[in-house]
């Protein structure tokens, strides 16, 4: 081999291991959505004894019906959403795994426990909905991605003031705005804060105003803060 050749060689090698390595994708969590059949989740076979709502036997059938729909609609959608979120702060999502449970009787969705109140997908809603079912898993599961580094917040201690629901909504709202905006889903986007507006409860849109004051980025940033 000419000396020539072998120089060559070996600044083509040094030039390689000098070149900073692919990024690795961050993990995500599995999540796995519960709705079990025949007839749905005990939560929601008792909702009237529990909490004194009806149920309505088309809903738990056709929720059964179409839970791979939206467990696809979770794998093609709400899996984007979650990259997107979780290469922004470059900090993984506090679990491995993680089971979001599926209902027609809880009034609302909530995360802590995580059920995803499913009667706005369904034909027996007649009303406009913002969310989509990769939107709204995401948002509660942004929660506990959330909680998770509150106590070392900058921006959640800057609000130490502000009652602790709207607190808990500052990062899980910036996320909803980035990954909207990041998947070029603007009219969504001007949707949702119009919805959040409109809601009786402030709390959604008080969040988005301190996410307007100090800037999505801002808070997206704050989010990756090490627990």
């Amino acid at each position: 081999m000419s000396a020539s050749i072998f120089r060559a060689i070996t600044a083509a090698a040094c030039l390689l291991a000098a070149a900073p390595a692919a990024a690795a994708e961050m993990p995500q969590p599995k999540v796995d959505f519960i709705y079990p059949g025949p007839h749905g989740t005990i939560f929601d076979r008792v909702c009237k004894e529990w909490i004194h709502r009806d149920v309505n036997p088309a809903d738990v059938k056709e929720l059964l019906a179409r839970k791979a729909e939206f467990e696809a609609h979770w794998e093609k959608t709400g899996k984007e959403y979650m990259r997107l979120a979780l290469e922004a702060t470059g900090r993984p999502y506090p679990y491995a795994e993680i089971q979001a449970t599926l209902s027609v009787c809880a009034p609302d969705s909530m995360a802590f426990p995580l059920i995803i109140r499913m009667n706005d997908f369904l034909a027996s809603n007649t009303e406009y909905y913002v969310h989509d079912f990769g939107l709204l898993a995401f948002h509660e599961l942004m929660h506990h991605y959330a909680q998770a580094i509150e106590h070392k917040s900058p921006i959640f201690a800057k609000y130490a003031d502000v009652p602790f629901s709207i607190r808990a909504h500052i990062h899980v709202v910036a996320f909803e705005r980035y990954v909207l905006e990041k998947t070029g889903r603007t009219e969504q986007l001007a949707k949702l804060r119009d919805y959040y507006a409109s809601r009786e409860e402030p709390t959604y849109i008080r969040a988005w105003e301190i996410v307007d004051k100090e800037g999505v980025a801002a808070v997206v940033a704050d989010a990756g803060v090490k627990p």
